[in-house]
Order: structure tokens, then sequence, then C-alpha cells
């Protein structure tokens, strides 16, 4: 269970960052949303008095865990949070991509600790972070998203232009991990995973932009610290992705994650067991990266073999939601007029390509979505649903539907009847003779 705040329903979600701060994938930890809170949960003042320092707030840390320091404003409300790391165990740039402001990136000096370097994040108006008695907007972590560039900032927007992520106003360092779009080739479609990618549940991850990355051909050393996260339009998280030599990891002591050279592990870094950077391996193609923009110099990351070339090469990552990772579709085609009902969100149920290449964890077809324009075919909901309409009538799918249903793979639930479930071919076959199109759907 995460330990988290999520706060309600956003009082507005056109100037909302999101109501979570959820980090990782692999092992989600849901992150304090009050001083409160933070400090029932044993995080304690970086500064030993917990002072609010203007511009920044009252910074806390987690037993003795460096990233995420959590920054607090004057009324207790999480405000922005800092990914620092000790640079005598994870050296500066060139010796990884974490390179000063001085230098114009993004890490600054902890004026606490000399070595302690930290990129900064603020989700609320810095100028008032230690002013009292500010307005609350329940349900809303912040209204906006601050890259720290020391007193300049670089504003992320929170919408994109139309469903496909097109950020006109993102500025020009940022780089789009691969096109949703299918007219393009199949090597530059990609870059994005959604919700079930690895397994059925696993959290989304969304349509990824990288700082940096021009070309496959950039030195990681030269490739941003960040990548930003976007789906249905909007900004539902952000990561973090320090790239190291020589083996040096960005963990507390920079210690190494256990297993963290061997692929498909849970790649957590457990050691120590408060650590929430995770190791990424090849492939980055087509989740993170479309085949044509996957880098190069990561082609034996985190390998930890100096005998492979770049097999010294590290990554350490970090994913934080902002909103529920549980809903992330990665979808190309907007609702066609022959999709009836609502998702169970309240939202209405989107369409992928049949040609995006993500293969959709152990159960895929049950995550597979038609196509829209397709006669007979109901899209899916963002959380894998079918959405509280009619049932599917192509033979295909129905039939489909009842064989996976006979496996235990999936039940049918009807909405009017609670717990009531249908648990093989037969019983499909009654409700849809029956009382199938009167809001029954498939989970």
């Amino acid at each position: 269970m995460l330990a988290c705040e999520v706060g309600g329903v956003m009082a507005d979600e056109t100037v909302s960052v999101g109501d979570r701060l959820i980090a990782g994938i692999w092992r989600e930890a849901g992150m304090p949303l009050t001083l409160q809170s933070a400090t029932s949960e044993n995080w304690t003042a970086v500064d030993g008095q917990g002072n609010c320092t203007n511009g920044y707030g009252k910074r806390m840390r987690l037993n003795g865990r460096l990233t995420p320091t959590l920054l607090f404003d004057a009324n207790g409300r999480l405000a922005g949070m800092q990914a620092s790391v000790n640079t005598t165990k994870f050296p500066l740039y060139p010796e990884s991509n974490l390179v000063p402001v001085a230098s114009k990136g993004l890490f600054m000096q902890d004026p606490l600790n000399d070595d302690v370097w930290s990129l900064t994040i603020h989700f609320r108006d810095v100028a008032n972070v230690c002013e009292p008695n500010q307005a609350e907007t329940p349900g809303s972590i912040g209204d906006r998203f601050l890259i720290r560039r020391n007193n300049t900032f670089e504003s992320i927007p929170l919408t994109a232009d139309g469903n496909r992520a097109n950020l006109t106003d993102l500025a020009s360092n940022w780089f789009e991990g691969g096109s949703l779009s299918s007219s393009e080739p199949a090597n530059q479609r990609g870059g994005c995973a959604p919700t079930h990618f690895a397994f059925p549940g696993s959290p989304g991850m969304g349509h990824h932009y990288w700082g940096n990355i021009t070309s496959p051909d950039v030195a990681c050393e030269d490739a941003g610290p960040m990548f930003l996260l976007y789906d249905h339009s909007k900004l539902v998280a952000f990561g973090l992705v320090f790239a190291g030599k020589n083996e040096k990891f960005p963990t507390v002591n920079g210690l190494i994650p256990e297993n963290a050279s061997t692929p498909g592990n849970p790649r957590v870094a457990t050691s120590p067991p408060d650590s929430l950077w995770e190791t990424a391996h090849q492939p980055l193609f087509p989740l993170f990266f479309s085949k044509n923009k996957n880098l190069k110099c990561a082609a034996n990351m985190n390998k930890f073999n100096s005998s492979l070339e770049g097999g010294d090469v590290t990554v350490g990552t970090i994913h934080f939601h902002l909103q529920n990772p549980l809903q992330i579709g990665c979808d190309v085609l907007p609702q066609t007029t022959k999709t009836v009902g609502k998702c169970a969100d309240g939202t209405y149920p989107w369409c992928r390509d049949l040609s995006w290449p993500v293969v959709l964890g152990p159960n895929a077809n049950v995550y597979e979505t038609p196509n829209c324009n397709t006669d007979g075919m109901v899209p899916l909901c963002a959380n894998g649903e079918l959405p509280n309409g009619e049932l599917p009538t192509h033979k295909n799918t129905i039939k489909n539907l009842m064989k996976l249903t006979s496996k235990g793979k999936i039940t049918v639930k009807s909405r009017k009847w609670g717990k009531t479930k249908a648990k093989n071919a037969s019983k499909i076959k009654k409700l849809k003779k029956s009382k199938a199109k009167k809001g029954k759907y498939f989970k």
C-alpha cells in the first residue's frame, strides 16, 4: 500500500500540477504531502531546526537519503523537491551528466554541505514559499512545474496541444522519445509506456520527452538528467536519469543496487533499503525511445562490466508520478461516436492504433485495444477496462473474451448486480443474450 496522501479531486485541473507525488515504477513509494505527515514518517529537517529558507522552504530528508529532498512551504504543504547526490561518491560532469549551473546545467551546491549538489523543482510560487496563511487548493500539490537554474527558472507546460502531446511551448532543449503516429515508419514510433506495460496493473509512464538528447549519438554525460512524461495532453509524471562512469551509482554512499546488472530483475536499488534509485536495462525501445533514437552510449549500461564497450556506464532512474499512474494510455486516436458509455473514472475511452509496437504484459490480449474505426469494436479505458456501455458485438472479440474468461484470466462484472461474476463462457452467452447491453463490462 502506498503511504501517500492523494487529497481528493483536483480543484481545477487546468492549473494543477497534480494531486500526489509517487516515486518508483518497480517499487512505488508515496511521498508525504504535508510537513506534519513527513514528521510523523520520520523525515527530519536538513538544517536540524526546520527553518524556512527563502526561495526553497523547509527542506526534509528521510534517514540520510538525499533523493528526494522534499521542500515544504510555511503552511506545511509540499512545495517542491530536490534530487541530490554526494559528489565524492558520484562526481559531477564530465564524469556524469550532472552539470553545474555555472556551466549552464541544473545542479547547485548545497549551502550546508559542499559535497552535496542538487537539482531543484518547484510546484508552488517560489517568492511566497515562506509566507504563511496562503490560500489552500484542496487536492493539488501546486499550480506549476519549475526547474531552477540558479535564480532563473524553466517553466514546464502542464498541458500539451492536442492528444498527442505536441508540446509547442516546451523549450528547445527537450526532445520527443518517439512518435505516437502510425503514419511514421516503425523504427520512429515509440517512446511511451502505458499502464500494464510490464504486467497487469503495472504503473504507466507516459510519452517521454528527454533533455538534450538530440540524436542517438549524444554522449551519456551530455544527455539531460531529467525526462518529462505526458499523457492525454497533460504532464502526468517526470523522472531523473543520472548517468555515470566507472561503475559509480547515485545511491547514498555510492552503493551498487543488488542484482543491478541482471535484466529482468525488479531493478530496484535495494542497498541501502530506503534507496529509490532503479537500474534500467536495454532494450529501451519502444517504451522509452523509438528504435532510431535509442542512445548508443547506453548500449551496455548497468552491466558493470568494464570489458564491454560502455560496460562501465551506469544509469540510475527514478520516476515521480504527479497523477494516477494506473490511467496512462499512450493513446493515439480520440474516442469515436461508435463508443457508448464512460469509463469508471468518468472519462471517455480512447483508442490505440493496432500497429502500436508495445506488447502489454502476459495477458496482452486483455489490453489490446481494437481499432475505433471498425464496426462492432469497443475501445478500452485507460485502466484496461471496457467502458460502462455495450459489450463488443464483433464475433472474434466475443470469442476471444470468452476464451480468456474460461481460463480464469478475466471476469465479467455487472454494475447493477454488484459482486456478481461470470467465470465461464456459458454465463457470458447468457449475459450477452439478456442484459449485456445494460451496463456490463469486462474487468
